[in-house]
């Protein structure tokens, strides 16, 4: 009895442990994915700030800020109780932000040709390089329909992974959702014509009445 109350002291003070490192961690990591969007947006003139900011234009283009987004989400997900669903989570934002580089480098393309791609990357445009090899590769295997269709996809799984919410009750929520709104909507016209037909049938009444006191005159 004794060996086992130490050994589940022992593993209970292991738990708290690895959860005070993971919440430093995690602590640690939002801290950089903030420092990452001074570095990006505050402009301070710093050469080595120019520098990173410069290199994730590169590598992400428009899209550098969401390395930071999916980075925090990472710590987050370190310092989550539920490990499991903020795994997803992780995994759905990347999912996105890597759908929005693709989306986004495609759109930028006006022949949707590989080197312009490239080109278009390397320069720091649209979804940076990250972008341009998503592109790329879907183009030369799948062509411009079939990109949009595989990125399209790819979005709808990150947003289920992300809100980790299947997508059919989702569908089957707004559905109902608008079913009440235009119930809504209904009873307001109803109403509406109600009272306007009562106002009516009162304007009616009364110049009955005003003609009929004036025959009596």
């Amino acid at each position: 009895m004794a060996t086992k109350r130490s050994k589940r002291r022992v593993t209970k003070k292991k738990n708290k442990v690895d959860v005070i490192k993971n919440e430093i961690l995690g602590i640690l990591i939002i801290g950089l994915a903030c420092v990452g969007f001074v570095i990006l947006y505050a402009n301070n003139g710093s050469s080595a700030a120019v520098l990173i900011a410069k290199g994730l234009k590169i590598a992400a283009g428009n899209g550098s800020a969401g390395v930071f987004i999916v980075l925090a989400v990472f710590g987050l997900s370190l310092m989550a109780r539920d490990k499991s669903n903020m795994r997803k989570r992780m995994i759905g934002i990347l999912l996105l932000w890597l759908v929005f580089e693709g989306f986004y480098h495609l759109s930028t393309g006006h022949q949707y040709d590989s080197t312009e791609m490239f080109q278009i990357g390397r320069a720091g445009f649209g979804g940076g390089l990250i972008g341009a090899a998503i592109s790329i590769v879907l183009l030369s295997m799948l062509g411009i329909t079939g990109a949009y269709v595989v990125l399209s996809v790819a979005a709808i799984i990150g947003a289920v992974l992300f809100f980790n919410r299947s997508l059919v009750q989702t569908f089957m929520d707004l559905f109902s959702l608008l079913v009440k709104i235009v119930e809504i909507i209904k009873n307001h016209i109803s109403d509406f014509v109600r009272v306007l037909a009562d106002g009516e049938k009162k304007r009616k009444l009364e110049q009955a009445s005003h003609e009929k006191s004036m025959r009596k005159k």
